[in-house]
């Protein structure tokens, strides 16, 4: 489980989280259930990667695809991320 949480982190900072769950998922259910792993607990912890993921550089998609102020300032919205 965490091998699959630092590839949708690392995969975080490049897609956004529809694009990331659509990818995974289907890839990594059958090894869950497999496995027998409490899939609600996947979802959340896989849920908390993928915003990780988009909060973290190079892209940060987060801060620059919904900005506190509204006008697609990007300072303000990376201020406003770590505050």
């Amino acid at each position: 489980m965490l091998a699959i949480f630092l590839v949708v982190l690392l995969l975080g900072t490049i897609l956004d989280s529809s694009s990331i769950m659509l990818i995974t998922i289907p890839l990594v259910l059958p090894a869950l259930i497999a496995f027998n792993t409490d899939l609600l607990w996947f979802g959340i912890v896989n849920l908390l990667a993928v915003e990780i993921g988009m909060l973290t550089p190079p892209f940060k998609i987060a801060d620059t695809m919904s900005p506190k102020d509204g006008q697609g300032n990007y300072a303000t919205a990376t201020k406003w991320s770590i505050e």
